[in-house]
């Protein structure tokens, strides 16, 4: 049928082939270009995003750490220059800086050996008491954009059986006062809603440099 055609019809059709074939190898041509340009945005924003993100958690763990350390060090500073402190004292020490956290929900502190306090724990607050009156003090944020707004909650053996308390007692061999012990990130309910948070905690010590178990952060 091509043959039966005469040279002028030849020459149309074979241009308008040449013509659909570069317009097809075109395409092509744009939409990998296209396809290859929208991959590499995607992985640069992604990278950015992953990037922006690990610098917000490196601050947020910064943070966390410095007053983790600031908290514990005032504590240990008080039970090394006295031998036995008030609970009111251990409170506004452990309470004033844990609600200048931005980002800690929860903070404990726990005492195995109640001996270094002056205090009658006939007298105290009910909810620094365990239901197997183990001693502790247990404090949550209700708000972490404002100050203020940090409330006490009831001390449970889940405090006191936390992983990171167990890490401190295997690894406390001496009065290491600077110290930091982390958990793994794990999911937990204290009665305020499940959340995934990583606990950091520093041991505590008396003047003679016995220990007498923690206090850590959740965030």
């Amino acid at each position: 049928m091509f043959k039966s055609l005469n040279i002028a019809m030849k020459l149309v059709l074979s241009v308008a082939l040449i013509v659909i074939v570069g317009m097809a190898l075109l395409i092509l041509i744009i939409s990998n270009q296209v396809s290859s340009s929208i991959e590499y945005e995607a992985k640069s924003t992604i990278s950015q995003a992953s990037q922006s993100y690990a610098n917000y958690m490196q601050g947020v763990l910064n943070e966390s750490v410095a007053l983790t350390k600031a908290t514990a060090h005032s504590i240990n500073q008080t039970l090394k220059e006295k031998d036995k402190v008030n609970i009111y004292v251990l409170e506004a020490l452990f309470k004033n800086i844990f609600d200048s956290n931005s980002h800690s929900s929860y903070a404990f502190l726990y005492l195995e050996d109640t001996s270094i306090l002056l205090d009658d724990l006939e007298f105290i607050d009910k909810r620094y008491k365990s239901a197997d009156d183990s001693f502790g003090i247990v404090y949550f944020d209700d708000d972490l954009t404002q100050v203020g707004h940090v409330k006490s909650m009831q001390f449970s053996e889940r405090f006191k059986n936390l992983p990171v308390v167990d890490k401190i007692k295997k690894s406390v061999k001496e009065a290491n006062r600077n110290a930091i012990y982390f958990d793994m990130p794990m999911k937990l309910d204290f009665g305020r809603g499940e959340f995934l948070g990583i606990n950091m905690a520093m041991a505590l010590f008396d003047k003679k440099g016995k220990f007498y178990r923690c206090f850590g952060l959740y965030f």
